[in-house]
Formats: C-alpha cells, sequence, structure tokens
C-alpha cells in the first residue's frame, strides 16, 4: 500500500506540470496573428507625428493569448524595459475589429476600439475611445483623438 502511494505520487510530480499546461487556455484563434513582440514604425496621434527615432527604439508591445503590454526599453541588449501598460484584448477578425481595456498605467480602466491590418509582419491600428465612433479609415486627423500606428514584428533571435 506504502508503495502505490509512493509510485502515485511520484507519477502526479512527474506529470502535474504537463496537466498544468494543458490547463491554460487556448489563444483564440482571431488572437495568433497578434501574438509576440512589436516594434513601433510609426505612430500618429490626432494629426501629430509623436515618434522619432530615438522613441522607435525605446518602445515594445508584447501581446501574448488576449494579453496587450507596452513597455519602455531600459536596456536594448538585454531586452530589458518598465511596463508602461497592460490591456486586454478583444479581435473581431471577420470585421478587422478590436476593443482594448486598459487594464493598468495611463488611462486605467478605460476602453478604446478600433480598426487593424496584419500583412507579413506588419500590424497597422487605428483607435479611439470607446465612447465616440470607431475609427473607418487608417487616418489620425487633428481634433478625432485617434491614434494611427504601424508596427513590425520583432526578431527576437540574438
Amino acid at each position: 500500500m506504502k508503495a502505490i502511494a509512493l509510485l502515485t505520487a511520484a507519477v502526479l510530480s512527474t506529470f502535474a506540470p504537463l496537466l498544468a499546461e494543458e490547463a491554460k487556455p487556448a489563444v483564440p484563434p482571431a488572437l495568433l496573428p497578434w501574438n509576440g513582440v512589436w516594434t513601433p514604425l510609426a505612430c500618429e496621434y490626432d494629426g501629430q507625428q509623436q515618434l522619432n527615432g530615438d522613441s522607435k527604439n525605446g518602445i515594445r508591445v508584447s501581446i501574448i493569448g488576449a494579453e496587450h503590454r507596452m513597455y519602455l526599453i531600459t536596456d536594448e541588449k538585454q531586452m530589458l524595459g518598465r511596463r508602461l501598460a497592460t490591456s486586454q484584448l478583444e479581435v473581431n477578425d471577420k470585421a478587422g475589429t478590436f476593443v482594448m481595456t486598459i487594464q493598468d498605467g495611463y488611462r486605467k480602466g478605460e476602453k478604446v476600439h478600433g480598426i487593424y491590418k496584419i500583412e507579413n509582419d506588419a500590424l497597422r491600428m487605428c483607435y479611439g475611445p470607446a465612447a465616440k465612433s470607431r475609427p473607418t479609415e487608417f487616418a489620425a486627423p487633428k481634433g478625432s483623438e485617434v491614434f494611427n500606428e504601424t508596427w513590425q514584428r520583432a526578431n527576437m533571435k540574438k
């Protein structure tokens, strides 16, 4: 009896990590193309360009499952940084639309919504406050309170 209990404990301790891994929720198919690390190519807000060469190098977005995290990179070689914001992402791939709920950071608790397009390793996003109409084109005219961004999938190989 004692041998069976020890054998059961050994089997459970061996396979418990695998069982826990299986218990994680699968990434919804609509979010699979979003997943990865992204670097900014361009960002316009309310009719104004927001990024220059130096600031482009210092920002990264990591999307894992439905979690969107923005980082300020403090060590480019080690890819270390400070998290600026975390958002929960909902995507409708048929309509090419998304909603992000900001969970922490600047504008915590607010929602934004927008349109997107992913081609090859480029992600285009145009979004604004959920209290306003969803953008219908990739533009951020003055007075719109809209962001128009282009991101490139990062090559994480060293």
